[in-house]
């Protein structure tokens, strides 16, 4: 059932029009899903935890908690690529097209527990995956930033709970992956 909400609720923001690209006053999250949970002051350390639910909500791999000034930098979580749904439907973000298959519940969620002036969050994987990121202001999709197989979204981001998926190219392949999420530029 938390799935297939999780689903219709990205599917419906989608539809309502809500596509922003990451910026300096756009980039805030809504609910998300779980795994690893827990807070930090500024310049604490993260928290983070295994599948389940945290205060944004449930996932598949895990959640993180970061403010700005978290140590050690980078951080990351990790997990297994892809899913039942075409993330094609989705459409075009303002950060490239959605591609590959995703799964229908959020991956991860991430918690930000205050603004970054910037945030990095690649994906490093020894497949192509793509990366999906929902937040309240809007949705973003990466593949092969760079040039690379490894998607990444960087830019300013607003507290707030993100959901994010990490997709396949192929519907039925799983690779497994590593998120990573830094501040440095």
């Amino acid at each position: 059932m938390h799935r297939e909400f999780a689903l219709f609720s990205f599917l419906t923001l989608v539809a309502g029009g809500c596509i922003v690209r990451p910026g300096p006053d756009t980039n805030t999250s809504q609910n998300a899903a779980t795994g690893t949970s827990g807070s930090n002051g500024s310049g604490g350390a993260p928290t983070s935890s295994g599948g389940g639910s945290s205060s944004c909500g449930a996932s598949n791999f895990g959640s993180i908690s970061l403010t700005t000034g978290f140590m050690p930098d980078p951080q990351s979580v990790s997990g297994t690529s892809g899913g039942a749904t075409d993330a094609t439907a989705l459409g075009e973000s303002q950060t490239g097209p959605c591609r590959g298959w995703i799964a229908s519940q959020p991956d991860h969620t991430m918690t930000l527990g205050s603004s970054f002036d910037f945030l990095a969050v690649s994906g490093s994987s020894s497949d192509d995956t793509t990366l999906v990121i929902r937040g309240p202001d809007g949705m973003w999709c990466s593949d092969d930033e760079g040039g690379d197989r490894n998607p990444r979204i960087a830019g300013a981001w607003v507290p707030g709970c993100y959901q994010i998926w990490v997709g396949s190219y192929e519907q039925g392949d799983n690779s497994a992956y590593q998120l990573s999420f830094t501040e440095r530029r």
